[in-house]
């Protein structure tokens, strides 16, 4: 569609019929610059018009073509429409301010039939072109938009399936696969001279338990110990883990023998006043028994987790050789 804005009705059809006899219409032609703006959607959020084209004459009574023209350019969904303006005047220094307001093409009056319809057939295909280019834009950009959403929640995702990975379903805790990470993590901070605890924690007589109560009531004894256990370490720096079964293990970054030993104590005390009844074991509660090491600096070169784990791992058994319920800690060499 081509709008033709003349002060002059006769220069309107004359135009009008010029285009059409070239194949070039429809052609509407506004009695009055209001009528224009309306056909135009002046102040309306509109996404784009139905006119491809608009032929501005440069002098008009009500207003000049060029301000005519900054007010088109002014409409957000004009930006893209080919306007040529319809002057009679020539003057170089006009015509450098007609393209810079925003005109596409300029026609000298009176056209030529030929020039009239081959500048508008090129500026219609410019118009369309910048349309669907905006189109285009428009859709990449939703595309993106969906493409990050996706990425996001796909990261979201992994995120969720690496921690699920790390997770012990049961107890909510760390599990083995995260220790064994961690505790690779530590220990090169350990072998730098400070020293690092490990606890081994291991629910006494648990398999008496699970006889007496059933599978189910296990679980939840663990869950609870899992609690208790992680009320009791050092919530900034120290870790706790399900490592299997009814045993956990605990990180203690920085402890000495002294310190892991008071934190194990703490880990014992709690478990213990859970007052969780175990008819099938002689404490007649549920209870732990916890094993632990503290190494650091040059006690650390060589295999140094097997070391920590195997002095953790003989202090626990020792705790239990010797009636459960008690702490053992090693703290570089084999003594409890």
């Amino acid at each position: 569609m081509i709008l033709i804005i003349d002060d002059s009705p006769t220069a309107q059809r004359t135009l009008a019929r010029s285009l059409l006899a070239h194949g070039l219409g429809p052609c509407l032609t506004p009695r009055t610059l209001d009528e224009a703006r309306q056909i135009l959607g002046f102040g309306h959020k509109r996404s784009e018009v139905d006119v491809d084209v608009v032929l501005l004459d440069m002098v008009m009574p009500e207003t000049d073509g060029l301000t005519f023209l900054q007010e088109i350019r002014a409409q957000p969904h004009l930006r893209d429409l080919a306007v040529i303006i319809v002057t009679a005047l020539e003057d170089e220094q006009q015509l450098e301010w007609v393209f810079a307001t925003g005109a596409n093409d300029y026609l000298s009056k009176p056209p030529l039939p030929v020039v009239l319809a081959g500048r508008v057939r090129n500026a219609q295909s410019a118009t369309w072109a910048m349309r669907l280019w905006r189109t285009r834009e428009r859709e990449l950009s939703t595309l993106a938009l969906e493409l990050q959403t996706a990425n996001n929640l796909l990261e979201a995702t992994t995120d969720r399936l690496k921690a699920l990975s790390m997770t012990d379903s049961l107890t909510n805790l760390p599990n083995r696969r995260a220790f064994d990470l961690l505790l690779t993590r530590e220990l090169e901070v350990a072998r730098r001279g400070t020293p690092l605890g490990l606890l081994m924690i291991d629910v006494d007589v648990f398999k008496n338990y699970n006889d007496h109560f059933g599978h189910s009531a296990g679980d939840r004894c663990l869950s609870r110990v899992a609690q208790a256990i992680q009320s009791s370490i050092r919530l900034v720096t120290d870790s706790a883990a399900r490592y299997g079964g009814e045993e956990f293990v605990a990180l203690l970054p920085g402890a000495d023998a002294e310190q892991t030993r008071e934190i194990a104590e703490r880990i014992r005390e709690t478990v213990y006043a859970l007052n969780l009844p175990h008819p099938a074991y002689r404490a007649g509660r549920v209870t732990v028994s916890v094993g632990g090491a503290s190494l650091g600096g040059p006690q650390l070169e060589g295999p140094a987790s097997a070391n920590l784990m195997a002095y953790a791992d003989e202090a626990l058994y020792a705790a239990k050789r010797t009636g459960r319920n008690r702490v053992m800690v090693a703290s570089g060499k084999r003594h409890f």
